[in-house]
């Protein structure tokens, strides 16, 4: 019986530090689909103006265009992904003491199917 309790104890151990790596991961890849977002809406806006002034040459700005919402596309995959597999890994370490506001792992984000798309698609 005390074998028992030893092994679900390292399982929970376990089970506790992928949760922290699928937080920290999750974090991350909100952050860079923020960051990319930005970024395309940036280049829209850019073609935009040069299309206003008449710019005959915005293939460039098409194809970084292109290059983001490509971009975007698979971040929404990978973020669809670790949602999937950890589905409450926010929640769940959420409430943890050891947890600092400095680590990027911390920051609170929403999960994925209520994640803002402004600028994305």
């Amino acid at each position: 019986m005390k074998l028992h309790e030893n092994v679900i104890g390292i399982t929970s151990r376990g089970r506790q530090g992928d949760l922290r790596q699928a937080q920290y991961y999750q974090a991350l890849l909100d952050e860079l689909r923020t960051h990319t977002s930005l970024e395309l809406t940036g280049f829209r806006l850019a073609l935009e103006r040069r299309r206003k002034n008449g710019a005959l040459n915005t293939t460039r700005l098409q194809q970084l265009i292109a290059a983001k919402q490509a971009e975007l596309i698979t971040l929404d995959r990978l973020i669809d992904a670790l949602s999937e597999r950890f589905p409450t890994s926010m929640d769940l370490i959420a409430d943890d003491d050891d947890a600092q506001s400095s680590n990027p792992a911390d920051i609170q984000h929403p999960h994925h199917p209520n994640l803002s798309r402004a600028g994305g698609g």
